[in-house]
């Protein structure tokens, strides 16, 4: 059995997925493949059409009197620094000593905030792309004054919906395996900000993603959950359009039991998967 358990290839099989038969519409040769801009690239990113929100303007960082698209509401970038951190060593102290990381709320930090189309563009082309961050950091997109943390009063009775993005492997080019990385984050970033999901109740509150060696994963936090069918509504709603492979599962955690399974270093079990 892989790590996690619904990433499976048929009912039967017990293969890792790639992330080509995962996410598809990344690859060149799909007919849906969407350009992405480097950080040092003039050239404009081109939205999925199923987001419905204008193309990247030109001209960097804009100023807030050019934004004239507003969105639904405010939204926060956040950035959560991983791996130990350096510990100052007494006087004596082995050097070797085992490094424990700073508290997870200590490590994140706040990036940027924006509530129009322009805002949102200027600060992803000012950013880097989540395949320039190193191991164990986050990135997250959260609607504005909710931390990514499941502490955090908007987050603590919802829960969120987990995608597994199986790491590179050796024939796989690692500039392609990158790219898909990176547009499945953007896309996943212009559904929430185009208030796809759920436009009504605001059901949705972000999405992180946590990058690791041994596989990253996509989450999409809920601030409550609603009862059965409508959160394996909102599952479907992500794979249809964020664009990820039919063979491919979502599961679902709770916020109780992922903070429960924290505490007690076990693994969180998954109430749905689709």
């Amino acid at each position: 059995m892989p790590t996690f358990g619904p990433i499976i290839s048929g009912p039967a099989a017990r293969t890792p997925l790639t992330l080509q038969q995962i996410f598809p519409a990344a690859f060149p040769s799909s007919n849906q493949m969407t350009t992405l801009a480097s950080p040092t690239s003039p050239t404009l990113t081109t939205l999925p059409t199923s987001v419905g929100l204008p193309a990247a303007p030109t001209g960097g960082i804009l100023r807030k009197a050019n934004a004239t698209t507003p969105l639904g509401g405010p939204w926060t970038y956040w950035w959560c620094q991983g791996g130990p951190e350096a510990k100052e060593l007494k006087e004596g102290e082995d050097k070797h000593v085992q490094q424990r990381p700073k508290p997870y709320e200590e490590r994140l930090r706040q990036l940027l905030s924006f509530s129009a189309v322009e805002h949102f563009w200027g600060m992803y082309n000012a950013l880097k792309r989540p395949s320039q961050f190193p191991m164990g950091h986050d990135l997250a997109v959260m609607r504005r004054n909710i931390r990514p943390m499941w502490e955090d009063p908007e987050n603590n009775r919802g829960g969120r919906w987990v995608l597994y993005i199986p790491p590179s492997r050796p024939d796989m080019d690692s500039d392609t395996y990158n790219a898909a990385v990176d547009r499945l984050w953007l896309d996943t970033v212009l559904m929430l900000i185009g208030e796809i999901l759920d436009p009504d109740s605001r059901l949705v509150n972000g999405a992180v993603l946590s990058l690791r060696r041994q596989g990253h994963r996509l989450s999409v936090w809920l601030a409550r959950s609603p009862g059965r069918d409508k959160i394996v509504e909102l599952g479907h709603r992500i794979k249809d359009n964020i664009g990820i492979g039919d063979e491919t599962y979502l599961f679902y955690e709770y916020s109780q039991s992922i903070m429960k399974s924290r505490s007690a270093r076990r693994r969180t079990p998954q109430a749905y998967r689709i």
